[in-house]
């Protein structure tokens, strides 16, 4: 080998390592969301919020559960339940230092803006076959159901394919959710 070529060989064994080195160094260890302070569940309009934050209150465990639309009731638009809703979370946080916390929300803007981590927020839908048998024969106004499915067309389509998560049934998610959060039941 002349010197010409094994100085092209060092230089692209020093541009691997360097390549390697920075991806090790941005690789971000996964948080375990039983640890973790501020997360959040999105779910659109009418999707099983208010039934989902019943049934994991049954459950003991540090993990404060908030659906943000029954927390927050007199704002006059988005805005105002944004800055309400920031206001409400950041006493939550100061006042129960030791605790948990699981936001219950609608949309991605309102996840970020109340503070949680991307990698803390997690958008949940129920597969159509449960969306139109439980939650669509439900709602007797057709305007309300028009705006609900609205609701979730519209969340499925702002979010990645890989951001996605979609259940078949309540019980699979309980379970998915007792699991992750390492909820326990009361006896």
């Amino acid at each position: 080998m002349d010197g010409q070529s094994g100085l092209l060989l060092a230089g692209g064994l020093a541009s691997l390592a360097v390549q390697g080195s920075v991806g090790c160094i941005n690789r971000r260890r996964k948080k375990k969301l039983y640890k973790t302070r501020l997360s959040s569940l999105i779910l659109s309009k009418g999707t099983g919020k208010t039934r989902l934050k019943n049934h994991l209150n049954a459950l003991s465990s540090d993990l404060i559960i908030v659906d943000m639309n029954e927390a927050i009731h007199d704002y006059t638009d988005e805005l105002d339940f944004m800055k309400k809703g920031k206001f409400y979370v950041d006493d939550l946080i100061k006042q129960f230092k030791k605790k948990k916390f699981l936001l219950l929300l609608e949309n991605k803007e309102q996840s970020e803006y109340f503070g949680v981590e991307a990698d803390n927020s997690f958008v949940i839908t129920p597969c159509t076959k449960l969306f139109k048998n439980l939650i669509l024969d439900n709602i007797e106004d057709e305007d309300d159901k028009a705006s609900v499915e609205r609701g979730r067309l519209s969340l499925i389509k702002d979010t990645d394919r890989d951001r996605l998560n979609v259940f078949e049934s309540f019980e699979e998610l309980y379970v998915l959710l007792k699991r992750l959060y390492q909820l326990q039941s009361i006896f």
